[in-house]
């Protein structure tokens, strides 16, 4: 079996920081009483959550000539402990512990290049161009979070806390988890800060290493030309760093964020929104967001010599708008327009770190995210709280028409291709009771694409681009 020598660590687990964890907690818990160290048990909380999905794709194959469909079944259990604080009510510590197990359930025509799976992959070899296929998956387990987490005050208005080590980061436009992505959150290794005073957070991370997918271990922040060649060109980034301010004033709010992967790539994100009463049950809510890439730096230079990157590609900008009317907690009707601009296609990602960004105007399947491209979508939510019938009461429903345009479409990529999405979702949350908090949700997408965006070649039809994608997740808090 082929193992790539910087990808060897994504399939051994190292149990010892686990084993030693546990060794020292499991004793403390049982004398945690008497000790002044008691609140970190006492008061600390633990989670413990399966999570079972099933998604797939159908999608055109150029090699069978036809649409086939490929889905992957998966499960995951997540376990983790945050401690109670120990200190007084200006200075207090604790920290925090996790652990996940990812397990196969099903697969059929998965996607078995390197990385192309939340599963550890096995039986890997590389192809004559140094692309990297996997044959096998295997269930694996690894150490998530293990961090020490710090806290300054205890005021709800007036407040500062962080943590160093690895774990779930929310801060700073860095995130660990996309729900339309994710099974099990990433974990990332460095600092993560929020802090609050009155109406305004402000909130920083620092990330020196990642772990995401199937990798069972720290990974360095890399940018490569192909993830599934190993062996091919890559540059390394020492740290990606953001920070970001929350402001709430009466009805309205803005947010502004700034993050960067060190020589290599920047970021800016400022967004606004304003509510509007219209009567005492109803709302009219406005929103905008800009979103803009720009790279520069000697990280930067080294990807265009190692052709990586290429020159003059090295700006792009997303400008996003909706409208949304919202009626009590039971209805909202919102249009969402977004358009891109610059030189290169939207990324969200620094060094393969998760950044937030704002679109109205995204589908499921299409983000529209390339140069010169303009969507718009139409969403209905609905809640049917009135109706007092056990689940359905607990459920929401959305529909989302979605549509757009890329300005450099076609063969020639000097025409106007146009795709249409249709999107159904629901979403259905335990309240109360043994295993409160259990979520169901299922979500599908159907896509058509016109003959300009799908660019088939002559012996292929013009739906080549047309596709359905699906997800059913099930996620139950055991603890």
């Amino acid at each position: 079996m082929f193992l790539p020598s910087n990808h060897n660590k994504a399939y051994k687990f190292n149990h010892k920081p686990l084993f030693i964890a546990l060794s020292l907690l499991i004793p403390v818990i049982g004398q945690a009483n008497d000790s002044w160290y008691s609140p970190l048990f006492t008061e600390g909380s633990l989670s413990l959550v399966n999570s079972n999905e099933i998604s797939g794709e159908e999608t055109w194959s150029k090699d069978d000539k036809d649409h086939i469909t490929s889905y992957e079944a998966i499960g995951a259990i997540s376990a983790n402990y945050e401690s109670g604080y120990v200190g007084d009510k200006n200075v207090s510590m604790g920290f925090g512990l996790g652990a996940a197990f990812a397990y196969k359930i099903g697969q059929r025509n998965p996607d078995t290049s390197l990385g192309g799976t939340d599963l550890a992959q096995t039986d890997c070899e590389p192809d004559q161009d140094g692309k990297v296929f996997c044959g096998g998956t295997e269930n694996k387990a690894k150490l998530s979070q293990m961090n020490v987490r710090l806290r300054l005050g205890k005021r709800n208005n007036k407040s500062l806390n962080s943590k160093v080590g690895i774990g779930y980061f929310e801060a700073g436009m860095i995130k660990s988890f996309d729900p339309d992505r994710d099974l099990l959150p990433t974990s990332y290794r460095g600092l993560e800060v929020q802090s609050r005073l009155g109406d305004v957070s402000i909130s920083g991370a620092l990330v020196t290493g990642m772990m995401k997918g199937g990798e069972t271990s720290i990974q360095k922040l890399v940018y490569e030309e192909d993830k599934a060649n190993p062996t091919g060109p890559s540059v390394y980034i020492d740290h990606v760093a953001g920070i970001q301010l929350q402001h709430k004033l009466g009805p309205a709010g803005y947010t502004i964020g700034y993050a960067y992967a060190k020589g290599y790539k920047q970021r800016l994100m400022a967004t606004a929104n304003y509510r509007l009463n219209l009567t005492s049950d109803s709302t009219l809510r406005f929103d905008a967001a800009y979103n803009r890439n720009w790279h520069e730096g000697q990280k930067w230079d080294e990807a265009i010599a190692k052709g990586i990157e290429e020159e003059g590609k090295d700006k792009a900008h997303l400008t996003s708008m909706r409208l949304r009317y919202e009626y009590r907690d039971d209805f909202r009707l919102g249009l969402g327009w977004s358009t891109t601009g610059g030189n290169m296609g939207f990324n969200r990602y620094l060094a393969g770190v998760d950044t937030q960004w704002v679109s109205y105007g995204q589908g499921y399947i299409n983000k529209f995210r390339a140069v010169d491209n303009t969507s718009q979508r139409l969403e209905v939510v609905y809640w049917p709280n009135d109706f007092d019938v056990p689940v359905l009461k607990d459920t929401r429903l959305r529909y989302q028409f979605v549509w757009g345009e890329d300005e450099h479409a076609g063969q020639d990529e000097n025409e106007t291709g146009s795709v249409t999405e249709h999107v159904f979702d629901v979403v259905y949350t335990k309240p109360s009771g043994r295993f409160a908090g259990t979520q169901a949700s299922f979500k599908i997408g159907k896509a058509f694409a016109d003959e300009i965006w799908a660019k088939p070649d002559a012996d292929e039809p013009d739906d080549i681009e047309d596709s359905v994608k699906f997800k059913f997740t099930v996620s139950v808090p055991l603890v």
